[in-house]
């Protein structure tokens, strides 16, 4: 986004003019914080300056602007079921206590549903295969990607 945009957008035209006149300066100045929050706000010394700046990037609205002008991506969104497991089971991998690395495994079993026992329905539910579930092209590069396959692509 550029500056016009930034400035006009719905999201900044409802922050406080404090608010505004931080996020202003802030993108003015490039990204420094600290004279950012000076110039919004009456800080005596740096240490408050730096308390009003991360108070205020705390905000999504505001944390979604500077997102869009410096552009970076927004971290507020929820992870994607493979995406939940596959960071669980990194650090499953990774984990140097044995007790620790158990905890991260169940939550990946949790997570996939392979700890879910299968209802029984009666005598006509056929049996379940024990193929394991295919996985999408981007879900499978990226766990390539982390390093958490085991050789066994599909």
């Amino acid at each position: 986004m550029t500056k016009a945009e930034i400035f006009t957008d719905p999201a900044f035209l409802r922050l406080s003019e404090q608010q505004q006149a931080f996020l202003r300066a802030l993108i003015e100045n490039g990204n420094d914080k600290l004279a950012a929050a000076h110039e919004a706000y009456t800080c005596k010394d740096d240490f408050t300056a730096r308390t009003m700046a991360n108070r205020c990037l705390r905000k999504l609205q505001i944390k979604r602007l500077v997102d869009a002008y410096f552009g970076n991506s927004v971290k507020d969104r929820v992870p994607s079921r493979e995406e939940l497991a596959a960071e669980a089971w990194e650090r499953a991998q990774n984990s140097d206590d044995s007790n620790t690395a158990h905890k991260w495994a169940s939550l990946v079993a949790r997570v996939l549903g392979y700890d879910k026992e299968p209802a029984e329905e009666g005598p006509q539910k056929p049996a379940q295969s024990a193929q394991p579930q295919e996985l999408d092209e981007d879900t499978l590069a990226e766990i390539q990607k982390r390093g958490l396959s085991n050789g066994a692509a599909k």
